[in-house]
């Protein structure tokens, strides 16, 4: 039996709304610094640079967050958020290529936009 409020695998959107969550994560208007900073802050090493927060992968190096992201694979689709603090960007990318898109593809991204 599927339940309807349940989250993972559950959880359906859009860029417009992933956009708007985005900004709303960005600003003050529903999250405060205190509270943002107890998401993003890593509390199990998973490997090398790699840490797990509150449903944040990050990856830190010389103590610095450089970014923050969290991934999804279901029925056909796979989705990456991945959020820069240091360039103030979020990368996301929804594929319905039955999870053949991989994590590196938002890197790819992320150089497009940072070449001078």
């Amino acid at each position: 039996m599927t339940r309807i409020n349940d989250g993972a695998g559950n959880v359906m959107s859009n860029l417009d709304d992933l956009a708007k969550w985005e900004r709303a994560l960005s600003s003050k208007s529903i999250i405060t610094d205190s509270i943002k900073a107890k998401a993003f802050k890593s509390y199990v090493h998973v490997r090398g640079p790699l840490y797990y927060g509150y449903g944040w992968l990050m990856r830190i190096d010389n103590s610095k967050s450089i970014f923050v992201g969290h991934d999804g694979k279901w029925v056909g689709f796979r989705t990456f958020v991945i959020r820069h603090f240091d360039s103030k960007t979020c990368i996301v990318i929804l594929a319905n290529d039955g999870g053949k898109t991989k994590i590196s593809e938002a890197s790819k991204i992320r150089e497009l936009f940072s070449q001078d």
